[in-house]
């Protein structure tokens, strides 16, 4: 083992208890007060992190297809061509760059919190009633 593998693997470990840390924090905060031990309590509280840590997760799986996308809107309506610099935002085809945001606002958005949902649950009851509502065949 080389000491630029054991610095990756430090990285590693340091970036998922930061992960967990900020999910424990967040979830403490959100655990009902009840008459609960405290093994329950605290079991409750990683269950929440650990959910929390999954949808902050399911946030950078997301960000591939939401830049695809992106590119694949602004390269069909705009020049044709996105440098480095204009990836995100160009003064000459401005429209493009609107739509293409307007249209993945609307596309991974909510489908990013149906996912959230789906987590917290842990089921697939909330996609089966967005579809429901969404067909108005749900009340």
């Amino acid at each position: 083992m080389t000491i630029a593998s054991i610095a990756d693997f430090i990285s590693i470990v340091a970036g998922t208890m930061t992960i967990f840390g900020v999910g424990g924090l967040l979830s403490w905060s959100l655990v009902k007060k009840t008459k609960e031990n405290l093994p329950d309590t605290t079991l409750s509280i990683f269950v929440m992190a650990f959910k929390l840590a999954l949808c902050i997760l399911m946030l950078w799986l997301f960000a591939v297809p939401v830049v695809l996308l992106h590119m694949f809107i602004v390269l069909s309506i705009g020049k044709g061509s996105i440098g480095s610099g204009d990836l995100f935002w160009g003064d000459e085809y401005s429209y493009a760059y609107i739509i293409s945001y307007i249209i993945g606002v609307l596309v991974w958005v909510p489908a990013y919190f149906i996912s959230c949902a789906c987590i917290y649950s842990w089921s697939f009851q909330p996609v089966i009633i967005f579809f429901k509502r969404f067909s108005n065949k749900g009340s």
